[in-house]
């Protein structure tokens, strides 16, 4: 069932009846609800839990009596069983009137390590949410949770995003299967029709972005190549009515006190800038980091390479930065081939930037000239490189050429995202083709 797994809602009761009505109330709403009815025996396996919950409707009570201990105990270890610790924020709404129950509970969850931690737990009882007809009417559960999530601008915020990139997917996905399936004259010869063009489609795909480098192993990423594009262009689109949803926190956002961590501030930047994963043996953005600095094979040797990012200072300060920087940092080289050149394999080598990876603490010590670029800071961590926050720092005074075959031996450590790779050609571009300009003054 692949692409179906996941819930953004989940509802454990052990009384079916009871929470029939509570999934048709959802249902009404256009919201989808994975029901469990809290037997071990009926959890989803380890490998098949859920990520993503943004909600989760319990039932304190599955049949099982006893004390608030007892109870919270036996529901947290369901939704252990349940929701993967790294399900990422969610909200729980309890069905209870008894304020102890709630606060055992979240005493557990919060001392549980196998259980993701809600953002606020909302007690309601069922009696409460029925109309006279004894009927579930959503808009009280409803009411409880936008009271609770108007406190948790964050939370209200991702889930309103996270709808949006599932509209975003969809309208791509039907865009594309209306381009495939155009002009049939009946339901076989239009599934038939279907299928093939759609093969069509997907194949054109993957040729125009891998070009001469299609081949079976690359041919799903070639294709998630662009309609990941596709996909950001459809976001971007929605973005006047996102806007509107959610136009009441930005006040709240503007204004919070404070500022985010360094470290925080670098794990954002490696999100957006770095792929420190199933990075391939050659591709243009790929990093390598060097741990023994004495064979480098590079035109400068790394010690004479090291001196010319260290500040200007008296023999003695240099000495000392040279000293520091030396020893928290690494040599590294990027590629910097142009990309439609790898795809159509026109190259003949790996052409290169040195660098260095150099630790954030030591960043005061590097000087700040046109011919350095500098990229950070970033969280960054590999075969080679303890986790830190680092700086990737770039020179445009050493650039070498390396064959295939010894590139792919030295394997890659990380690579530079689409937006860091182009920015940095830019650069490298215009640092290599100054000219200078003589005044007379």
């Amino acid at each position: 069932m692949i692409g179906l797994p996941g819930a953004r809602v989940i509802l454990v009761d052990d009384n079916e009846k009871e929470a029939l009505p509570i999934i048709k109330a959802f249902a009404k709403q256009g919201i989808p609800v994975a029901f469990f009815d809290g037997k071990l025996g009926r959890l989803p396996p380890k490998s098949g839990r859920l990520v993503g919950v943004r909600l989760a409707v319990l039932d304190m009570h599955l049949g099982e009596g006893g004390d608030a201990n007892s109870v919270a105990s036996a529901l947290v270890h369901r939704i252990e069983r349940i929701m993967e610790p790294s399900n990422g924020p969610y909200a729980v709404l309890i069905w209870t009137n008894h304020p102890d129950f709630r606060d055992t509970f979240e005493r557990y969850v919060f001392e549980s390590q196998n259980v993701p931690k809600p953002m606020f737990t909302a007690m309601i009882t069922k009696a409460e949410c029925k109309n006279r007809r004894g009927e579930i009417v959503l808009k009280h559960v409803a009411a409880r949770l936008r009271e609770e999530l108007a406190k948790i601008v964050p939370l209200e915020f991702i889930q309103a995003w996270e709808g949006l990139c599932f509209e975003a997917a969809t309208g791509v996905s039907n865009s594309l299967s209306r381009i495939a399936g155009e002009g049939a004259a009946d339901l076989s010869t239009w599934r038939d029709e279907w299928k093939s063009q759609s093969l069509r489609v997907l194949r054109t795909l993957a040729r125009a972005n891998a070009e001469q480098q299609l081949n079976e192993s690359n041919c799903i990423e070639s294709i998630l190549g662009l309609l990941n594009p596709l996909h950001a262009d459809r976001m971007e689109n929605e973005i006047p009515r996102f806007q509107q949803s959610v136009r009441h926190h930005a006040q709240e956002i503007i204004n919070v006190q404070g500022e985010s961590s360094p470290v925080r501030k670098a794990e954002v930047n490696t999100m957006l800038h770095l792929a420190l994963k199933r990075v391939r043996a050659f591709e243009p953005g790929n990093i390598h980091v060097f741990r023994n600095r004495t064979n480098l094979g590079w035109p400068v040797n790394f010690r004479r390479f090291l001196a010319t990012f260290v500040q200007d200072g008296t023999p003695e300060q240099v000495r000392e930065w040279t000293r520091d920087v030396s020893r928290a940092s690494y040599p590294l080289i990027v590629e910097i081939s142009a990309s439609c050149d790898f795809a159509q394999k026109k190259l003949l080598a790996g052409r290169f930037l040195c660098g260095l990876l150099s630790s954030a603490a030591v960043t005061r010590r590097i000087k700040r000239a046109e011919y350095i670029k500098r990229l950070g800071p970033v969280m960054f961590e590999s075969a080679n490189v303890q986790r830190g926050e680092y700086n990737l720092l770039f020179s445009s005074r050493q650039v070498l050429s390396m064959s295939f075959s010894k590139v792919k031996k030295l394997g890659a450590d990380a690579r530079l995202r689409g937006q860091a790779l182009a920015d940095l050609q830019s650069w490298f571009s215009y640092q290599a083709g100054r000219q200078g300009v003589v005044l007379v003054s």
